[in-house]
Order: structure tokens, then C-alpha cells, then sequence
């Protein structure tokens, strides 16, 4: 089976001035049809965290029960019954996908998503520049992913002033 992870924060009371948050964590089985998968009946809710600021790094605590077990059923399996063909067979799975906004990104894979190295495409390679009238850090250069006969790669005046080459 695969399975997708999907966790993101939220606001249960819906107002903006509490500090309280919670995270549901929550596995799809993408081995049903598209229809199906992303129905609430087929959703597995398996953590709730809670508490007055999002887990960060903490976060990790958390899941190391479930990644111990979903280790194993990689690795090993379980045996389960197959009432079509009325016999065991040994059931693998795999976390094939994780769905998660960008602050959820940084808290599960640990990745800097903020800051001068906050870009998740570039990491290292990121090219930053500092708006001090907004006070925001903006990432420059993603005109570079862009086929080299775009009319982007040259504007200069629209961007930071400079040719992507």
C-alpha cells in the first residue's frame, strides 16, 4: 500500500489573537481510485497535536512512533487475509508522498524555509535580497527554470535589473 502524510496547523477557535494551535496528522492510501482517496471515509487521522505554539522540530517526537511503524511494514510486512482470493498474503506499505504547506515543510523535513537560505528549490544556491522598506527577504533568480527563449529572462526592468542567463 502507499500512503501519503499530510499535516498542517490550524486554528480550531477561528480567531486570530489566541496562541493556541493544533496539528492534525493525517495518512491518505493512494492505492484507492482519485475519487476515492481524498474522501473523509478513507482518511486516517493519526495524530492530533495540540498545545499553545506549532511543534517546530518537536515535531519528531510525535511521528516516531508511527515512522518506527511504518518501517516495519515496509521492511517486513503483516500478514493479512485476502477474502477474494481466500488466502494470507504478507502487506507491505510505503509513505510515498508528504502534503504539508511551507512552514509544515520545515517542521517535518528539518529544511530552512525562511531566511536568506529559505528557498526549498535552490537551498544552498539561493539568491536573496533584502526589501528594507517592506522588511521582507525576497528570493530572486527562479527566472533560470524558465525555457531560455522567455521574454522573463531578459526583462530587466521588471525584476531586480539584471539578465538571466
Amino acid at each position: 500500500m502507499r500512503f501519503g502524510l499530510s499535516t498542517n496547523g490550524m486554528n480550531p477557535f477561528n480567531t486570530v489573537s489566541t496562541n493556541h494551535s493544533t496539528w492534525p496528522v493525517i495518512l491518505c492510501i493512494y492505492n484507492l481510485p482519485p475519487w476515492l482517496c481524498m474522501k473523509r471515509t478513507h482518511l486516517m487521522m493519526l495524530i492530533l497535536i495540540k498545545g499553545p505554539r506549532q511543534p517546530r522540530n518537536n515535531i519528531d517526537v510525535f511521528l516516531q512512533p508511527l515512522m518506527e511503524e511504518l518501517l516495519q511494514l515496509l521492511t517486513k510486512g503483516e500478514r493479512v487475509w485476502d477474502e477474494y482470493k481466500k488466502e494470507h498474503f504478507k502487506l507491505k506499505v510505503l509513505l510515498f508522498v508528504t502534503i504539508t504547506n511551507l512552514p509544515g515543510l520545515g517542521s517535518l523535513s528539518r529544511q530552512v524555509t525562511k531566511g536568506y537560505k529559505g528557498c526549498v528549490v535552490c537551498l544552498d544556491g539561493t539568491s536573496t535580497k533584502f526589501l528594507k522598506h517592506s522588511k521582507k527577504m525576497v528570493y530572486m533568480g527562479h527566472r533560470r527554470f524558465l525555457p531560455s527563449t522567455h521574454p522573463y529572462r531578459k526583462n530587466k526592468k521588471s525584476f531586480d535589473g539584471t539578465v538571466e542567463n
